[in-house]
């Protein structure tokens, strides 16, 4: 197998723009040691969805980062990697089986669907507060807040608090997707994580107060309560796990369609040609964010931990090496889409990566792509004219997530330019 170093998988160039680099591993190297990773990386389409359906590929990919630690930094953020074991985007069947079976209960098609008002009035809500202030930051202002109170009340927590769950996940985001070890990161990951823990545990406790008293009402897409449910009638779930499980979704749960939202408009305003085809064809919608999510996806790296010695596609894989998949490289495979680099918001056949494959395909999958149709629809409903303001865009040193750290944008809103 190819040990290649000549094409970069982080710094300010790769961030900026991805894409011409995974051209060149997807022709040249598709499945390759790279001294960056650590690790074997997988650029084409059919390789990584067979990798995601592959039993011999585990998702507890941190394992072996938290083998390599030294003994000292083991013993510190034992806590922390205790906690992330528990995710069920971490856990192997049989564990992630029945694990994942219970937070359906809470993503089900009918419940979904019965929060498109709420979503909506939420958009139109925050949209109300950057139209008054007169400047419009896409991700500061809908991109970040809407799927962020959507599962904060999903699970419970308060309103007020976004900001603080903001910033105990954003620590934990940087560590996920840090491109090499740095303590710091990894520290204020285990704080934070103890803090969102801290904060679930009274909301949990009232939630099994409810339910003894019988005043919790079953159905109402109420995570916590589901969870609670489904412990008090006798499910695996320790305290511990419940509460692992409600950090994990709170993480989940909103950063991914925070950028699913920024990405999808950059395209979008990028793209003036394919704005306007959707504008004048709303019934589009549906096929646009599918596209957004294949064209810049949010999710644009995941990796797994090969269990055995194995061959695959002709390349030796040793037991404990850790993969990693391209997502945003398998994307734009023209082996599995047509103009794959061309942005068209009435793509079919459209099966992108982006929420994964196999049995870790994204729970929340339909509550992303709802909020997503709905922001789109709100924001070209009520703010003709959006349009990039040309100041240049910053993106987060993450090798996980395609994101940007901010999107200001102008809007003409009563006939005044913004």
């Amino acid at each position: 197998m190819t040990e290649l170093t000549e094409i970069p998988l982080g710094g300010p160039e790769y961030f900026a723009d991805p894409y011409p680099f995974y051209a060149q591993l997807r022709e040249h190297h598709p499945i390759c040691r790279h001294p960056m990773v650590k690790g074997v990386v997988v650029s084409r389409y059919a390789d990584i969805d067979a990798i995601l359906k592959d039993s011999r590929f585990s998702a507890g990919r941190l394992k072996p980062l938290f083998a390599r630690l030294p003994e000292d930094l083991q013993y510190r953020f034992r806590p922390l990697f205790d906690a992330l074991a528990l995710w069920i985007l971490l856990l192997d069947p049989p564990e992630h089986t029945s694990r994942r079976q219970l937070i359906a209960k809470a993503f089900t098609p009918r419940l979904i669907k019965a929060m498109r008002p709420r979503i909506r009035a939420l958009v139109d809500e925050l949209l109300d507060d950057a139209i008054a202030r007169g400047h419009l930051d896409l991700i500061g202002d809908l991109a970040y807040p809407l799927p962020a109170i959507v599962i904060a009340e999903m699970m419970g927590a308060l309103r007020a608090d976004r900001d603080r769950i903001k910033r105990w996940s954003d620590d934990l985001a940087a560590f996920l997707g840090m491109p090499h070890l740095d303590v710091a990161r990894v520290a204020r990951a285990q704080e934070s994580l103890v803090a969102l823990t801290d904060y679930f545990r009274p909301l949990m406790q009232a939630r099994r107060e409810a339910v003894a008293r019988g005043t919790y009402d079953p159905g109402s897409g109420d995570l916590m309560g589901e969870l609670v449910m489904a412990q008090e009638a006798g499910a695996a779930l320790s305290d511990e796990t419940l509460l692992a499980t409600c950090v994990m979704l709170v993480f989940a749960g909103h950063e991914t369609t925070t950028h699913l939202i920024a990405n999808g408009m950059r395209a979008l305003l990028m793209h003036p040609a394919e704005r306007d085809r959707l504008l004048a064809r709303p019934e589009l919608m549906e096929s646009a964010v599918e596209e957004m999510l294949r064209f810049d996806s949010p999710i644009q790296r995941l990796s797994r931990t090969c269990t055995e010695d194995l061959e695959f596609r002709g390349h030796s894989i040793r037991k404990g090496e850790r993969v990693f998949l391209l997502i945003g490289s398998a994307n734009r495979d023209a082996a599995q889409f047509p103009e794959p680099d061309r942005f068209d918001v009435g793509r079919r056949d459209n099966r992108h990566l982006s929420f994964g494959s196999g049995m870790h395909y994204c729970v929340g999958a339909a509550l992303g792509r709802l909020e997503a149709q709905v922001a789109f629809g709100a924001l070209f409903d009520r703010l003709p004219g959006l349009a990039l303001t040309g100041q240049p865009l910053s993106w987060q040193d993450n090798v996980g997530l395609r994101a940007m750290k901010e999107l200001p944008l102008s809007f003409v809103h009563e006939r005044h330019r913004v």
